[in-house]
């Protein structure tokens, strides 16, 4: 087996990064992408090499190479947090590497305050029927799923109506609030 990892550093001027720890209740909570694509592209990857307990999935080769595009090839919304933390629209952001779930209970204790998502917000990523019989579902993969590598990040109410639903061919979803307290609470339709 070969493994391989990569780190990689930058530096950001002075007062100019957005970091996880601005958050404040009242912000808007917002992501990029679809949520649970990689995770979703990573287990088919498993599935059709005979790494992942489960049956031999049988797709067409264009829809196999879409379903596969997001974990082979992570697309960054670099350009996107560059314009936020420009334009300071943004209050709060880390990018979505470990999981929604995770990386939302992240931002959301370094800035001391809790959250609430609208799960009938959350751009869950289209799993195909034949993959859903098989157990993969919209719902835990958008939450749980690892390596999507888009944007959650939080902006204040006032300047809530300068974030457009995309950038750049980056879509942008606005999945709920920060709150006071702790922790993150998932919520039904508002």
């Amino acid at each position: 087996k070969v493994g391989m990892a990569l780190t990689v550093i930058g530096r950001t001027p002075r007062g100019k990064s957005l970091k996880r720890s601005g958050a404040r209740p009242g912000d808007r909570l917002y992501v990029t992408g679809r949520l649970g694509a990689a995770a979703l592209g990573l287990e088919l990857f498993l599935r059709l090499h005979g790494k992942s307990p489960g049956k031999v999935v049988r797709l067409g080769k264009a829809e196999r190479t879409r379903l596969l595009q997001p974990h082979l090839y992570p697309r960054i919304p670099i350009r996107l947090a560059i314009h936020l933390a420009e334009k300071h629209l943004a209050s709060a952001m880390i990018d979505i590497s470990d999981g929604l779930s995770s990386d939302l209970a992240r931002l959301a204790r370094s800035s001391h305050v809790g959250a609430r998502i609208f799960l009938d917000r959350l751009p869950l990523v289209r799993v195909p029927r034949s993959l859903e019989r098989l157990g993969l579902h919209p719902l835990p993969l958008a939450l749980h799923g690892a390596e999507d590598y888009g944007l959650l990040f939080t902006v204040p109410a006032a300047r809530a109506g300068r974030i457009p639903r995309s950038f750049r061919g980056t879509s942008i979803t606005c999945i709920g609030e920060i709150v006071p307290g702790q922790g993150v609470v998932l919520a039904g339709p508002e």
